[in-house]
């Protein structure tokens, strides 16, 4: 974890109409773990596991209806979705001990 995690949230990068953010899910949890999304805006969030750890080998984001997804080990798996409403909401790990925060704005 470098710059990011101390700097505040992580602005989505929007690439072709879809706001975008890499996520690492590695030894120390989340990185970035906190990002800013627009709403109405697609969204595409991908998550890439690096470490054999149980409970990063899956996340869920309640929020949007995104129940629980497998990260096979170094494969980056996108999870897409449009945050409709200004808020805060988490993604969380499958043990529900490691979190990531998304701030909604509109």
């Amino acid at each position: 974890m470098g710059a990011e995690a101390a700097s505040g949230p992580v602005e989505a990068e929007v690439v072709d109409g879809v706001q975008t953010v890499e996520i690492e899910a590695g030894r120390m949890g989340y990185a970035p773990r906190e990002i800013r999304l627009q709403a109405g805006v697609p969204t595409r969030l991908v998550f890439t596991r690096t470490v054999e750890d149980e409970c990063s080998s899956q996340v869920t984001l309640p929020a949007y209806g995104v129940e629980a997804t497998d990260l096979p080990l170094g494969e980056p798996v996108a999870i897409e979705f449009t945050p409709t409403e200004a808020g805060e909401v988490e993604w969380v790990c499958g043990m529900d001990m490691q979190r990531g925060t998304i701030a909604v704005v509109s």
